[in-house]
């Protein structure tokens, strides 16, 4: 009978041993979200009623192709190119975007398959403003000069740029730069050139990185209209109110994995 009694008394303290192990290592489970798309990334950009004041929209599609061509800091790799060599899988960029008179505007976005990726991202813009100091020139990349002439001139190109610090709630890294450029070319016994500044902040969340630019020319000379053109002079104050209204909005829709309407709708034949 006592034999039994402990073979009993064995067999519950098992048991209670077996349920406190179940208490002690409970079931957990983690959801991965699926890498960002262009699509995620046109529907994260600020719709026509989501702009900020003063911003205006002349109706474009904002842009998903990588664009290498484009010159960058000091004719350097440009956005795209720095973003692509370091592992970059989709982009975005507005067009037709504006302000007040002679104020361009842009908003640009980059995705990363790793935050590792974006942060490494954000240093090699940083080290391709800082490596383009104060009167540094360079031949720029061959434009149209004149409307009736299509032959394509190189400019001479000074460019002074300059890092600084941007404030944008939310965000893991954010710093702007401020790029100054000016552009000569002599034809016919003339001076053409122009002077533009540009401002464009730079925002990261996670694996994304967010860029938002406002420029224009503060001046132009040679040129027959050249009185017609409206002249802008970029502020820090110019991006960084905008970014700080439309980054946590941008990232939240970034997170959902929003797609475009289009890109869910189906059509006949298509």
């Amino acid at each position: 009978m006592r034999y039994l009694l402990v073979v009993i008394a064995l067999f519950v303290m098992a048991a209670c041993s077996a349920q406190e192990e179940e208490v002690l290592e409970p079931t957990t489970t983690t959801t991965t979200l699926p890498a960002l798309t262009a699509d995620n990334l046109v529907a994260a950009l600020p719709g026509p009623l989501e702009l900020p004041t003063g911003w205006t929209s002349d109706g474009q599609l904002p842009s998903t192709a990588f664009d290498i061509e484009g010159a960058g800091f000091c004719g350097e790799r440009n956005g795209d190119k720095r973003a692509l060599d370091v592992g970059a899988t989709a982009t975005v960029g507005t067009q037709g975007l504006s302000g007040v008179p002679g104020q361009g505007l842009g908003i640009a976005i980059w995705a990363f398959p790793t935050a590792e990726q974006a942060v490494l991202y954000m240093d090699a813009t940083a080290a391709a403003v800082k490596g383009c100091p104060s009167g540094t020139t360079y031949t720029g990349e061959p434009q149209l000069f004149f409307g009736e002439d299509e032959t394509l001139y190189s400019p001479e190109v000074e460019e002074r740029s300059s890092l600084g610090a941007l404030t944008v709630p939310g965000a893991d890294q954010a710093f702007l730069s401020q790029v100054n450029e000016t552009f000569t070319v002599s034809q016919r016994g003339t001076d053409y050139g122009y002077d533009e500044a540009l401002v464009t902040g730079y925002a990261r969340a996670g694996e994304v990185v967010i860029s938002l630019g406002s420029w224009g020319f503060t001046r132009i000379s040679g040129f027959g209209d050249a009185d017609e053109q409206a002249l802008f002079t970029p502020s820090i104050a110019d991006v960084e109110a905008p970014m700080n209204a439309v980054f946590p909005e941008m990232v939240r829709k970034l997170n959902e994995r929003l797609v475009p309407f289009w890109a869910t709708t189906t059509t006949a034949g298509g």
